[in-house]
């Protein structure tokens, strides 16, 4: 179903937006930037300094949350009973945290990224012999530096010692060439825009907003990051998908199967360079033994995956519905947008497919929200309690009760097909199923 998608792409700490509102981007796009890490957390006692009750600090400040300030400038400002006081910055930074609380500010300092590759540094880049370098040698493999430690003293009054110009970890020492070299622990952060489409807000230096008109088709489960491909449906329609399934080339391809996946074509998959696999559902113990890992622990991008996998209807033989796999089946070799992240818990995630229209067709195309709920839809419950249950809604409420996290939603009672259990549901944890004929 062809519907308006907004996608938010945030950036970890405060940063550098790269686009405008009404910039085109494509899933490529780099839309933010960040060339630091966020370093040390110092606390700066501000209520003390001014003299005043903790809870007047926010209105002392001269700087905000997310702003940057330079060690020694003014941060805050006061006067009471006719004495003006002034309180300094002990840190260069950004502001994380300002505590109506506590009377403190928090203040980030920042790490410098580096390269990605190693950097090589020379006992010749500072006229050093190899004598005096190995005589004078302040380090050790394993051990983390940081920008401006000294490697090598000089030895000498007068003469330069070598010192580390990125922060990083030492990871090879040769005495005989008089060098060291020093992998860089972090790199620049690059938010790309993931989905084609255009800028529809941005947060100066936190967040932009894409808005695109496309499909999308969630899932229940997924495994592994970000990734964009090619569609790539497979017309086999009973059974699992097996290496004779595939097409020869499966490089950089998004492929759709209507059931699950063996052992054996998720091995040709890796080693083809698949972009991502979309299924109806898979075998359990098939994902344990692929992932090294428990399929319900590591989800998303904490899963060691070398592809994206989405399950649209969780495990076991569930097979993706007729509908869903012809609108997908109708995409082929159009640009798809994987997400395979996941969380079951608090504040549910889902994994994603977005397949967003051509720029020249998004005005055109008519654009329809998702079904609303209905008693008799058949359903999927895709968050504990009764994850996995499918079954028909019997009733739902017009109005939020308590769940039993505690939070207010609609909910629904749906009868399951496997015991006819009745199970109440907040309504936003249920997966429509797509019937054939629907």
């Amino acid at each position: 179903m062809i519907q308006v998608i907004r996608k938010r792409r945030s950036l970890p700490a405060q940063g550098k937006i790269l686009v405008n509102v009404g910039d085109r981007v494509q899933p490529g796009t780099a839309v933010g930037t960040l060339d630091y890490i966020p370093g040390q957390l110092t606390r700066f006692n501000v209520a003390e300094a001014l003299a005043v009750a903790p809870a007047h600090v926010p209105e002392t400040m001269l700087k905000q949350a997310g702003q940057w300030v330079e060690a020694g400038e003014p941060l805050a400002a006061a006067d009471e009973f006719y004495i003006a006081r002034r309180a300094s910055s002990p840190r260069t930074g950004y502001i994380g945290l300002i505590s109506r609380a506590l009377g403190h500010v928090f203040i980030r300092e920042p790490l410098p990224a580096g390269p990605k590759e190693p950097v090589v540094v020379s006992a010749a880049d500072v006229g050093m012999s190899l004598v005096r370098f190995a005589a004078n040698l302040s380090v050790m493999v394993g051990e983390t530096v940081e920008i401006g430690r000294v490697l090598v003293s000089a030895g000498f009054r007068g003469k330069r010692p070598l010192v580390s110009p990125v922060f990083g970890k030492v990871v090879a020492i040769s005495r005989s060439e008089g060098t060291i070299t020093i992998k860089p622990l972090y790199q620049p952060t690059e938010i790309l825009a993931h989905i084609a489409g255009t800028v529809s807000a941005v947060e100066p230096g936190e967040s932009v907003e894409i808005t695109a008109v496309g499909h999308l088709i969630q899932g229940v489960i997924g495994y592994g990051g970000e990734r964009v491909g090619e569609l790539q449906p497979i017309s086999r329609t009973d059974g699992d998908l097996a290496p004779e399934d595939l097409p020869e080339d499966v490089q950089g391809k998004v492929i759709v199967g209507r059931h699950g996946v063996t052992r054996a074509a998720l091995k040709r998959c890796a080693e083809g360079g698949v972009a991502g696999l979309v299924l109806g559902s898979a075998d359990y113990d098939i994902l344990k033994e692929f992932l090294a890992a428990n399929p319900l622990q590591a989800t998303g991008p904490s899963a060691d995956c070398p592809f994206t996998i989405i399950l649209v209807n969780g495990f076991g033989k569930l097979p993706l519905a007729d509908e869903t796999y012809a609108e997908l089946a109708s995409l082929i070799g159009r640009t798809a947008s994987l997400d395979g992240t996941t969380q079951l818990r608090a504040g549910v995630v889902r994994p994603e497919v977005i397949v967003p229209l051509a720029a020249e067709n998004q005005v055109s195309e008519r654009t329809a929200p998702p079904a609303a709920l209905a008693p008799g839809m058949r359903v999927m419950i895709i968050r504990e309690p009764g994850f996995g249950v499918i079954g028909r809604i019997k009733s739902l409420s017009s109005r939020p009760q308590p769940a039993a996290s505690g939070a207010l939603a609609p909910m629904a009672v749906v009868v399951a097909e496997c015991d006819g259990r009745e199970w109440v549901v907040p309504q936003p944890n249920l997966k429509v199923i797509a019937e054939a004929g629907a």
